[in-house]
């Protein structure tokens, strides 16, 4: 196990590089940070204490790991931020499930999720944000693209307790197949007060052929056009990975897979 404590402002980000089981991060009151996690362990645990005022940006970069799964967890005080951006491109069977509670007032969560599955490749991502204060924010944002006989199974679920007026929670869900995968997604929202803001949206659909015929016309072959095609369905995404370094990694990662 590791254990990173953030006690004062970092200008550099942490790198996490190493085989672990199970890391933990907390970040003192009004303390910011970066951590960038490369999980490498076919299991993995992680645990996330943001005191008031704080702000971690948290990358977490899943290589192609064989037969992996990983939970997180993640506890935000009064006026903390957590902007997570996660990777799932390990190869068999992967699941990802992470938890985050907006405990104090005007806690916020950003979560980018971006995964890609080929072959056989089956995957679940699980992401829950606990609304319980007043005046709370999540974004939920996922995006994803599988192939040949993948299977990929995405469930976001916002919850809004009755303690948690004027909270807001949106999220987005989109994922492209090819060939004979299989996708399924299912954004859900419970909510316990109706003074909230709340939104969701999902599509799953396969690349459209029109595009294909068009990109071919131009003298791309077939395989150049869906690859084109797949390189800028990611692309949104990566807009909103702010971190210019991290995005073209994030990029590099997911296009070796193409």
């Amino acid at each position: 196990m590791k254990s990173i404590h953030v006690t004062k402002d970092l200008e550099n980000p942490i790198v996490v590089d190493e085989d672990l089981e199970k890391l933990e991060i907390k970040l003192d009151k009004g303390k910011r940070a970066e951590v960038v996690h490369y999980k490498k362990t076919p299991k993995q645990e992680t645990k996330i204490i943001l005191e008031p005022n704080s702000q971690l940006d948290y990358y977490a970069i899943q290589k192609q790991v064989q037969d992996n799964s990983s939970i997180g967890e993640a506890e935000l005080k009064e006026n903390a931020k957590l902007n997570l951006i996660q990777t799932d491109i390990g190869s068999g069977r992967t699941s990802n499930n992470f938890t985050i509670k907006l405990l104090g007032r005007k806690a916020e969560a950003n979560v980018i999720s971006l995964f890609h599955g080929r072959e056989q490749d089956e995957a679940e991502v699980s992401i829950r944000v606990d609304h319980v204060a007043e005046e709370t924010k999540s974004n939920l944002y996922s995006r994803g693209i599988i192939t040949n006989k993948a299977k990929n199974t995405y469930k976001g679920l916002i919850k809004i307790h009755k303690t948690a007026k004027n909270a807001e929670g949106r999220q987005e869900s989109q994922t492209l197949t090819l060939e004979e995968a299989e996708a399924y997604a299912t954004p859900e929202l419970e909510i316990d007060n109706n003074q909230v803001a709340c939104s969701h949206a999902s599509s799953v659909g396969q690349i459209d052929r029109g595009k294909i015929f068009y990109l071919m016309s131009r003298g791309l072959s077939e395989k150049e056009a869906e690859q084109l095609i797949v390189k800028g369905f990611y692309e949104p995404a990566f807009k909103k990975i702010w971190k210019e370094e991290m995005k073209e990694e994030i990029k590099k990662l997911i296009e070796e897979r193409i």
